[in-house]
């Protein structure tokens, strides 16, 4: 239950207590993270394994993280895909697949539409990928809507 401008106001904040750069992955840092440079489908590979990712079929609840240690990247970051859709920096610039009744209806109410990657545990597995991308208001809270941070080493 955290929308997009709570995570952005954690990011500054810890940046601040650890006088470092602190924010939300790029879109394509979240899926550099979620696949490494081989950009397969899934952390795991590009086969779907229902053991390996929370989703619809493997019970639709959100769990705790390390609750589906297959779901492991290469870079070490647990539950990429599937459990809870992670907010990413990214501004949506086009429709990216939102309906026009949705984009219509964020323009209305002077919303700014974010990235979100990976999928969560209400979804069917054809939904759950390190490309999944879908897109909602910056100001959404949702139980199934979470997340990372990244920090930028000082050179």
């Amino acid at each position: 239950n955290i929308s997009w401008r709570d995570a952005d106001a954690f990011c500054r904040w810890l940046a601040k207590k650890l006088d470092v750069e602190v924010r939300l992955p790029t879109e394509a840092e979240w899926e550099l993270a979620a696949t490494g440079r081989a950009g397969k489908k899934y952390p795991w590979g590009d086969g779907w394994n229902k053991e390996a990712a929370n989703s619809q079929e493997s019970g639709g609840k959100i769990s705790a993280v390390k609750s589906f240690v297959l779901n492991r990247s290469p870079s070490g970051a647990f539950d990429m895909v599937g459990n809870v859709w992670e907010w990413t920096q990214d501004k949506v610039t086009d429709k990216n697949g939102a309906t026009d009744e949705q984009v219509e209806q964020a323009l209305k109410g002077g919303e700014i539409l974010r990235v979100v990657k990976g999928g969560s545990a209400g979804e069917k597995a054809s939904q759950i990928s390190a490309q999944a991308r879908y897109q909602i208001p910056e100001t959404t809270k949702a139980p199934t809507v979470g997340f990372r941070y990244v920090v930028v080493r000082k050179q």
